[in-house]
């Protein structure tokens, strides 16, 4: 699947790159290159012979293309226009990807969008964000900084308003959400694009919609969907006459066939492609065809013939040209071969006959190092990932621990307002409420060198805050406080509750003229405890499926920081609409004292 993925991604984004000049044929690059030497040319006119020199190579020549590609850079940051160096830097960023050197393309492709972004110029920004994109999903796999990227080009491709900018957005986001696996969400962009392909009549990528939209159904298993699919977009690519559209498609279906039993429809369709693939001397169909075999017959159990196969793809791709190999299997292929070097061995061990003592000594040896080998990577990585971990969770501690020493001076200031009133009032409250924020700010300021505190103690917190939120409040704010849990001890970390519950007074019964109502549920579901807050202050039901809730601040953010660090991610927190009311939800492992 995703070696189809890649097959689409470069065509999508090779026709976003290309303008409306031809690539030149191999014949003329020493006519240009002879131009060049004897005539007379202007700064403009040499930096034209450069960047064509630079495009004509690409096709036949990657060494040559970036050579020529850094002659024209140097030419227009010499004496040339903006759009010049802009576009010499992201065809470079284009080269570079393609000789696996993602972030020198990275590197260029970003010069690019800030010489775009400096300049207003709409088609550069919205060209760079589709290299830069394309990099970071499919070379680096950085899927948290591909994911700031594509957030950058949805908003500005809004701002544009414009519906083909949106449509590639919205393809790119259907990759990133199959990246991530919520494939939900990859349907419902891969949708949205198809929506405006059909409706602008653009066939070739209606059709490249429609055969990710199959890779996506045939990954879920949803075969007859993937297979419907496929079939749309392969009488897209007939009608259009787009032989590559029609071999990815033909090939998809053959997949599909030989995962639901079809088996001599399967065959037909890759001996009729390998006949139209011979013919063409394609040797990167032809290996295409022999992966797809030799994956077929490894999985069932015909090692002989997995063999043949398999030994068919390593010929089909030495046949291949340097350029091509450069363009379309460069990142591939030392990755498949190292994968199926293993496989080959097992076939050939299957397939030997008469066996001797030594050869299963030798075999368990190799055996034995390969296992060795792979625990030691093993060992090694999650050694990395462990101090990784390690070093942002210190992180985070330390930044936590500052945040929790701050105090709400809006709510201090509120508090020593309310008991100057009742001192001048004469109100036998004021030593209460003197009493009770006291006591708060003495457990606000000794919890931060504490992990977890008795359950007890933070709700006796709660309650005293909300004694002097009801004095200032009166009549507008009540609140209940329930306990459905047995009569054991329970822990949590601190001020997980409270913050809540400050939330809901300044967000929601503040806003109310009377009749305020805070409600806190405290239940256990099997191993959790579960801790509801609920206001019935102005609710809001509008929350972004991607992201939490644009109401998450301080508060908020300071809860999930700790829930993580103390609970290693086994938490859920929750905010949502109940009953007309603003509810927060939190579960968490029981932790007994």
């Amino acid at each position: 699947m995703k070696l189809r993925l890649v097959l689409i991604s470069l065509v999508i984004i090779f026709r976003i790159y290309a303008d409306n000049s031809s690539i030149m044929i191999p014949q003329e690059i020493e006519e240009l290159k002879k131009e060049l030497t004897t005539k007379n040319l202007s700064n403009s006119q040499k930096f034209d012979f450069l960047f064509q020199l630079a495009r004509s190579y690409q096709t036949v020549n990657f060494d040559s293309s970036i050579v020529y590609g850094f002659k024209a850079l140097g030419q227009a940051e010499s004496n040339g226009t903006y759009q010049q160096i802009a576009h010499s830097n992201l065809f470079i960023s284009y080269i570079f990807s393609e000789f696996n050197e993602t972030y020198r393309a990275l590197e260029y492709a970003t010069k690019t969008l800030k010489l775009a972004q400096f300049q207003n110029d709409d088609e550069l920004i919205n060209r760079s964000y589709a290299t830069i994109i394309r990099n970071y999903l499919w070379y680096t796999e950085e899927l948290d900084v591909a994911k700031i990227y594509l957030k950058n080009w949805l908003k500005f491709a809004e701002q544009l308003n414009d519906e083909k900018v949106l449509a590639n957005v919205h393809f790119n986001l259907g990759i990133y959400f199959v990246k991530v696996k919520d494939f939900t969400e990859s349907e419902k962009y891969y949708l949205l694009a198809l929506d405006y392909f059909e409706k602008s009549d653009d066939k070739q990528n209606t059709a490249n919609c429609l055969n990710n939209l199959g890779d996506l159904k045939e990954h879920e298993g949803q075969l007859d969907l993937a297979l419907e699919y496929n079939q749309k977009a392969l009488a897209i690519n007939l009608q259009i006459n787009d032989f590559h559209g029609m071999f990815i498609n033909r090939f998809n279906i053959a997949s599909i066939y030989s995962k639901t039993g079809k088996i001599l429809e399967f065959q037909q369709i890759l001996d009729e492609e390998m006949e139209k693939a011979i013919k063409l001397e394609n040797h990167y169909y032809l290996m295409m065809i022999h992966e797809l075999y030799y994956n077929y017959y490894n999985e069932t159990g015909n090692y002989q013939k997995a063999l043949k196969h398999y030994k068919n793809y390593i010929k089909e791709s030495k046949l291949m040209s340097d350029n091509q190999r450069s363009y379309r299997m460069k990142r591939l292929e030392n990755k498949y071969l190292l994968e199926k070097a293993s496989d080959e061995k097992k076939i050939y061990e299957l397939n030997l006959k008469n066996r001797t003592s030594t050869l299963y000594l030798v075999t368990a040896v190799l055996l034995l190092l390969t296992v060795i080998f792979i625990t030691s990577v093993i060992y090694f990585v999650k050694q990395r990932k462990l101090e990784e971990l390690e070093i942002k969770e210190l992180k985070t501690k330390s930044e936590l621990l500052a945040l929790q020493y701050k105090i709400n001076p809006h709510f201090l200031f509120n508090s020593l307002n309310s008991i100057s009133q009742l001192i001048v009032m004469k109100s036998g409250h004021a030593e209460d409420m003197v009493q009770n924020l006291s006591d708060l700010l003495r457990y606000t300021l000794t919890f931060a060198n504490k992990d977890l505190v008795p359950l007890e103690e933070e709700l006796e917190a709660v309650r005293q805050y909300l004694d002097m939120e009801k004095i200032r409040f009166q009549d507008r704010l009540d609140y209940n406080i329930e306990s459905h849990l047995d009569k054991m001890h329970y822990q949590i970390p601190p001020m997980v509750i409270l913050p809540l519950v400050e939330n809901s007074i300044k967000h929601g019964i503040s806003k109310l003229i009377k009749n305020g109502k805070i409600n806190i549920e405290l239940t256990k579901n099997n191993n959790y405890l579960i801790i509801l807050v609920r206001d019935n202050g102005p609710a809001s039901d509008n929350h972004d499926p991607v992201e939490m809730s644009k109401n998450t601040g301080f508060g908020h953010q300071s809860i999930i920081d700790r829930l993580k660090i103390t609970y290693s991610g086994d938490y859920k927190f929750d905010i949502f609409s109940c009953n007309k009311e603003y509810c927060v939800k939190i579960s968490i492992p029981i932790m007994k004292v």
